[in-house]
């Protein structure tokens, strides 16, 4: 390997000497151009030098030169080699001579001859300096010299290849080129060093197809990687095979375990992809309602897109519940107050049962509040039971009203007071207990009556002119206690004041 870089270079020339002008007029100006030349261009002592002197300056052109007399001789010293290389990278820091080159060789000149080893900085690939040229040895042109070269060798990666790689076989479409890449191992990697083998292909094309070329893309790393380069396999080739699909629906219940086509839809389609169409029915394992897997695909077609298939097609169905509604129903009209909610609903009848399932009606209603009132709004809850309710739901009847009506207390134990004559109907009652009130409610009892007369008498009929208050009060109305009589006694008068009796018979009231 002997590629120099040639350096012009004509006779030698020495350009030092120390010599003087004399002769010279006194105020001219002229300068003095000392030049020589070699006998001989090679490296020695005692190489004779001739002069070839010149004159320049304003006044040289008055003036003829007379050279130097005399012999002159110089040394001319052997060239410093430098050094350049390339070599393919061994974990050696030793460079054989027939990698290195002379770099700064004269034009013209042949090359030393290069024998031994240099050592280099570094066994890495890279531009790595020659730091030791003991090794070296220089011959066949003494103008050059080992002493004080310098240089450097650039250390190229090893290439490594790999044998034994294969692709794996049917990878499934996924719409990727990504293949698998196994079994390769590298070869050429030197002993001692540290490099691991990272496989990885891609297919030319993402879609199905048999002995699809797939090119290696695989990779080194490890603490010696960056010394090596890698050759990637070839001729490798694989198939793909076609997706399976995976299918979803919704159907609402229908007592049948055929669901077609429309209600049915691909659920691990590609990002991208165009959606095979699909044909026909297929058949869930249950017509109830839930999820179900779909059980036969057999009538089922596809089309449209073959990187999908139904070999090995799977799925499920969500049955949704059938709703039914309640027609014909009725609240009672008149509920009497009873401190609850509850309303007594009837008469509906189930719309929408599919023939040959059993379901039931159970109808149940609230009022909006347990209180008396006329066109209160009724909240049905009506529910269905039987070996077929579960594939239904139910729509519940609205816009339902009843009445809630007053709740009838009774008086018991009611006693009258006899009072004294006063001028007045006005009976006192007592201890009348309310009869009838249900539990939790407040409601207080004002017991109030009226004699018949007036007059001083025994067994008077009373009227009770009871009444009623408090927080439930007006979810109740009052029976009068009947049959009620009481006494007015006469009311007791006394005589007052100074009377003057005469012959007169008659003595003037003073009440």
């Amino acid at each position: 390997m002997t590629k120099h870089t040639r350096h012009t270079h004509s006779k030698p020339r020495i350009t030092k000497r120390v010599n003087t002008l004399v002769g010279m007029v006194s105020g001219d100006t002229v300068s003095l151009v000392q030049a020589g030349t070699f006998a001989t261009k090679n490296a020695g002592a005692g190489n004779t030098v001739t002069a070839n002197d010149s004159l320049t300056g304003a006044s040289a052109g008055n003036y003829i030169l007379t050279q130097p007399l005399g012999t002159f001789s110089a040394i001319i010293t052997p060239r410093v080699i430098t050094f350049t290389g390339t070599s393919v990278y061994n974990r050696t820091t030793s460079v054989a001579a027939s990698a290195l080159s002379i770099s700064n060789l004269v034009s013209g000149d042949t090359a030393p001859t290069i024998a031994g080893t240099a050592t280099i900085a570094s066994a890495n690939a890279g531009t790595q300096s020659i730091s030791a040229l003991t090794g070296l040895t220089l011959s066949g042109n003494a103008n050059y010299t080992l002493t004080g070269a310098t240089g450097s060798v650039v250390v190229t990666p090893k290439a490594l290849i790999i044998t034994g790689t294969s692709v794996a076989a049917n990878k499934v479409y996924n719409g990727t080129t990504a293949a698998t890449v196994t079994g390769g191992t590298l070869s050429g990697v030197i002993s001692g060093d540290t490099v691991t083998l990272t496989q990885a292909g891609t297919f030319a094309s993402k879609n199905v197809g048999t002995a699809i070329v797939v090119t290696a893309n695989d990779s080194i790393s490890g603490t010696s990687a960056a010394n090596y380069t890698l050759t990637q396999p070839t001729g490798l080739k694989a198939s793909i095979t076609a997706k399976p699909i995976t299918l979803t629906g919704t159907v609402v219940y229908s007592k049948t375990t055929t669901v077609v086509s429309p209600a049915l839809s691909i659920s691990n389609l590609v990002a991208g992809d165009t959606a095979p169409t699909i044909s026909g029915s297929v058949t869930i394992a249950s017509a109830n309602a839930g999820t179900n897997a779909i059980s036969s695909f057999t009538a089922l077609t596809l089309s449209g897109n073959t990187n999908y298939t139904l070999t090995g097609a799977t799925g499920s169905v969500v049955v949704t519940p059938k709703a039914l509604t309640v027609s014909g129903t009725t609240a009672v009209a008149s509920k009497v107050y009873n401190g609850t909610t509850a309303a007594t609903v009837t008469g509906g009848t189930l719309s929408g049962v599919i023939t040959g399932d059993t379901v039931t009606l159970t109808q149940a209603g609230t009022f909006a509040d347990k209180n008396v009132g006329t066109g209160k709004a009724v909240t049905i809850a009506d529910t269905i039971a039987g070996t077929s309710a579960a594939n239904y739901t139910l729509t519940q009847p609205t816009g339902l009203t009843a009445n809630i009506t007053p709740k009838a207390l009774t008086v018991t134990g009611t006693k009258v007071i006899t009072k004294v004559y006063d001028g007045t109907t006005t009976a006192t009652l007592t201890t009348g207990v309310l009869s009838g009130l249900i539990t939790g409610d407040t409601v207080t009892l004002t017991q109030a009556g009226t004699f018949a007369s007036k007059n001083v008498g025994t067994a008077i009929v009373v009227t009770a002119n009871d009444s009623l208050s408090g927080a439930s009060a007006g979810n109740y109305t009052l029976t009068q206690p009947a049959g009620l009589t009481g006494s007015i006694t006469a009311r007791p008068i006394t005589v007052t004041g100074s009377q003057t009796f005469n012959n007169s018979t008659t003595v003037a009231s003073t009440a």
